[in-house]
């Protein structure tokens, strides 16, 4: 029993709170109103900027009114940047505003209308995003990376590593190539020597470049392993969060995220 009236008195303490909240939240709205119809153009932007950045939690109504009546007054100070950001914010709380003529100044309308354009595209373009998913990357990363070690990093951007294993890639590659060619040079030699010391250095050096080449060989071999499987089982980083194919009715783009 106690502890049920602890509650009930705990509710009416809140419910009275809030309900006291309320008035003066319309307080502060009504005094912002007041200064924009008595003509105290900056008196009403700092009374809204206050409002604003306040720690008071105002009803989506009544940040509204605020926002409305801060954007009148920079289109009164010529402030147009700022002013469709207010109506942006505002069509943010209710998209389905609209001012009417008549009671409206055309300036304010004119304003109003690039906000409400800009606010119209962006939800256009929302809803022709689609963002390719992190499977696809590492799919095209991993492809990627068969064609030469570290372009799969890349893609997935992990630049600093890709470009570590296009270097070792080049390197062991450049390498196999050149020992491959001592080896074939070396081995024609052994085959040409008669006298018998020149037929063990010539031995030597063959078996050299033989081992050589076998070495560079699997040293090539590992870093494009190493590439293709960091590729299938490493995620992609931070700092290639998506691609999206972005689509509007006038142009088509690719839009890379960072």
């Amino acid at each position: 029993m106690r502890k049920s009236v602890i509650i009930f008195i705990n509710f009416i303490i809140v419910s009275s709170l809030c309900y006291a909240q309320k008035p003066q939240q319309d307080r502060i709205v009504q005094e912002i109103k007041r200064e924009y119809e008595s003509g105290n153009i900056y008196e009403t932007e700092i009374l809204a900027l206050k409002a604003l950045h306040s720690q008071e939690k105002f009803t989506s109504n009544n940040l509204f009114e605020i926002h409305k009546y801060l954007a009148f007054c920079y289109v009164a100070l010529g402030k147009r940047e700022s002013a469709v950001n207010e109506f942006l914010e505002l069509l943010e709380i209710d998209s389905d505003y609209r001012f009417n003529p008549k009671l409206i100044s055309p300036k304010i309308i004119e304003v109003f209308n690039i906000a409400l354009e800009k606010y119209e595209k962006s939800r256009l373009e929302e809803q022709f995003e689609p963002h390719i998913s992190a499977e696809a990357i590492q799919i095209k990363a991993s492809m990627r990376s068969l064609i030469f070690p570290g372009l799969g990093q890349i893609h997935k951007g992990e630049k600093g590593k890709g470009y570590i294993l296009i270097g070792a890639g080049a390197l062991s590659l450049s390498a196999l190539v050149f020992f491959h060619w001592q080896y074939e040079v070396s081995h024609d030699a052994y085959l040409d020597a008669v006298v018998p010391d020149d037929i063990e250095n010539k031995y030597e050096r063959y078996n050299l470049n033989y081992k050589l080449r076998n070495f560079t060989a699997i040293t090539a071999s590992a870093i494009y392993l190493y590439s293709y499987y960091d590729c299938v089982y490493t995620p992609s980083t931070n700092e290639f969060k998506s691609i999206s194919l972005r689509l509007t009715p006038t142009m088509l783009s690719v839009r890379f995220n960072f």
